[in-house]
């Protein structure tokens, strides 16, 4: 195994401490990698074991990479963006819509957005990825339905992160 294997998760997540142990443990050494709140490697990785998520994709990524045929603005139909849905609703009753219809529906300005669909809270809590009461919509693997707000794996947090805020192409300087 390549240590460039285990670069690909985020330090500090789940995934790196167990990729971690993976790649130690194929050059005979023992575990150690941390998590910011378990200093003992050995327990760390017992956590991380429990806790991470591989997608089981041909490809290893979420979704292989890709983007669901419907996933969709149920407004101006955008395709290919970041979709936020309301909060707490039912999937049959859930319309998805892209960053600029979402602030539009619930009367916000972010003009503050940056590329991970994040911006500054209202409450000077720190950035927010909610508009209003919407918050990122992302699928679930089996494409059945969609996280709720504070289960989404890692891989489909960067998934949802790496896609475009819009279709707008940028301006030229």
């Amino acid at each position: 195994m390549k240590k460039s294997t285990v670069d690909c998760y985020p330090q500090g997540s789940a995934e790196y401490v167990v990729m971690h142990a993976r790649w130690q443990a194929s050059r005979g050494r023992r575990p150690s990698a941390t998590l910011s709140f378990m200093r003992n490697p050995r327990q760390a990785l017992a956590w991380a074991r429990r806790y991470a998520y591989f997608p089981d994709t041909e490809t290893g990524l979420y979704l292989n990479g890709q983007v669901p045929e419907d996933y969709k603005c149920g407004e101006c139909g955008a395709h290919g963006v970041k979709l936020w849905r309301l909060y707490q609703t039912f999937l049959d009753h859930q319309q998805f819509t892209c960053a600029e219809c979402s602030a539009k529906a619930e009367d916000k300005d972010i003009s503050g957005i940056n590329a991970d669909g994040c911006m500054p809270c209202e409450l000077g809590c720190g950035d927010t990825d909610q508009i209003g009461w919407r918050v990122p919509a992302i699928p679930t693997e089996e494409l059945d339905t969609y996280w709720g707000y504070s289960s989404v794996p890692q891989p489909g947090c960067d998934w949802w992160r790496k896609l475009p805020n819009t279709t707008k192409k940028a301006a030229v300087a």
